[in-house]
């Protein structure tokens, strides 16, 4: 009996954000990174085991924290938020270049039919006769 590996099906796009290092264009499913980057604090730990000294339940944004960016490397929002200017980057890109596949989805022309062997044939015979009478 063969063994057989399956794995999840995983499209990378520009707007896609890592929720393991926090940068875009892969899914934690591909994530090359060594170590994982929090994304609330910027801190090389998960972000499910971030924790606060006042706040008893770790994993969540709190009051007391000062957010930092990973991506932008700024202090005043989380590495997922929409002021970040790198998120904005990254959104924009991936829009422009999905409305550019689209754009050339539209303008593709199907290829020229080929003429079957039969028609292919009869032109060669035409061909052929021309050449004799002259």
């Amino acid at each position: 009996m063969r063994k057989v590996t399956v794995r999840r099906f995983v499209i990378n796009r520009e707007d896609i954000q890592c929720s393991n290092c926090q940068e875009f264009g892969h899914h934690y499913f591909r994530c090359s990174a060594k170590e994982p980057v929090c994304r609330f604090c910027g801190s090389a730990h998960r972000t499910s085991d971030h924790s606060c000294t006042e706040c008893p339940k770790k994993g969540t944004k709190c009051g007391h924290l000062t957010p930092f960016c990973h991506n932008c490397k700024e202090n005043g929002h989380i590495a997922s938020d929409n002021k970040c200017p790198i998120k904005k980057t990254q959104l924009t890109m991936a829009r422009a270049q999905r409305k550019l596949q689209s754009t050339e989805k539209q303008t593709i022309t199907p290829a020229a039919e080929t003429p079957t062997q039969n028609n292919n044939h009869d032109e060669q015979m035409e061909v052929d006769t021309h050449t004799q009478n002259e």
